[in-house]
């Protein structure tokens, strides 16, 4: 987590993305800037962005940190990458938040042609607090406005 100083000259997105990670029970390792940063990069969310224009393009690894250092002043050193797969991407991955390449299962996650991509909820039953709404206003995650989470089969499985 950022200290104090860093927390008032960054985004609220950064902070609204950290409590997103929380609903999505991320351990505590991963509640940081860095993996905020790669949740805001898969949903092209900027810090104008409203989040219900999300989208949920493929992203690689350093795409992403263009992203943060481009929309969030975030500037990590290119050898930072596996710093950004191994502590972030790899739990994301793991909680079912993110898939690596949903084009090309075969390629190795750190081909430098590798691509992750977010993915919709699996669960009905979760709430997830949108930021856009105020303080305390939440939605079930089928009805909030993001589209691919009001796509989700009727028998709550995604065929891949």
């Amino acid at each position: 987590m950022a200290n104090e100083s860093e927390k008032d000259t960054r985004s609220p997105r950064v902070d609204e993305a950290i409590d997103i990670l929380t609903q999505f029970g991320l351990p505590r390792a991963q509640l940081n800037d860095r993996t905020a940063y790669c949740l805001l990069a898969l949903l092209n969310i900027t810090g104008e962005t409203p989040w219900s224009n999300a989208a949920a393009p493929l992203v690689g690894i350093t795409p992403m940190m263009d992203f943060a250092r481009s929309n969030y002043a975030a500037d990590y050193a290119p050898n930072t990458r596996e710093t950004f797969r191994r502590f972030s991407m790899h739990q994301m991955v793991q909680a079912g938040i993110a898939r690596y390449n949903p084009d090309s299962p075969e390629r190795p996650t750190n081909s430098p042609k590798g691509f992750i991509k977010y993915l919709p909820p699996r669960w009905k039953s979760s709430r997830l607090i949108k930021p856009d709404l105020g303080q305390g206003s939440s939605l079930p995650l089928s009805e909030t406005h993001l589209p691919w989470w009001n796509s989700m089969p009727k028998n709550g499985r995604w065929t891949w």
